[in-house]
């Protein structure tokens, strides 16, 4: 009994080490986000907020397949986000997000215009 207290114990313990140290990445993380302004060029994003989890770009097939013309993005985006998910309902860990055509709803996308500068900057309600 003893030593089922103590790894009890210990899963808690590693369970609340994790939560915090995602909390406390999360903060840090999104206080770099607010230094990245409009107009800002991709140099300047990716020393800020290091490389992106993906890089999805308009495909020429868009413009005349409507379906992907409706799922994909209009310009180049940058998608900032867990590789990895632990996620709110079952089964809570997920080891990866599927990002197809676009950003995943809880990334920070970053949108680039034509001259390659930040036109947009989307930020999840968390």
């Amino acid at each position: 009994m003893k030593k089922t207290g103590v790894i009890l114990l210990v899963v808690l313990a590693i369970g609340l080490i994790i939560t915090v140290a995602n909390s406390v990445s999360t903060r840090n993380f999104m206080a770099k986000v607010k230094r990245i302004h409009l107009g800002d060029t991709k140099v300047a994003v990716e020393r800020v907020l290091g490389r992106p989890v993906g890089v999805f770009k308009p495909s020429q097939a868009g413009s005349t397949n409507f379906i992907i013309a409706m799922l994909e993005v209009r310009s180049e985006t940058w998608a900032y986000g867990p590789k990895m998910y632990l996620g709110k309902e079952f089964p809570y860990f997920v080891p990866f997000r599927l990002r197809m055509f676009r950003p995943d709803e809880d990334d920070v996308a970053i949108e680039f215009d034509s001259s390659a500068k930040v036109s947009k900057i989307s930020i999840p309600s968390r």
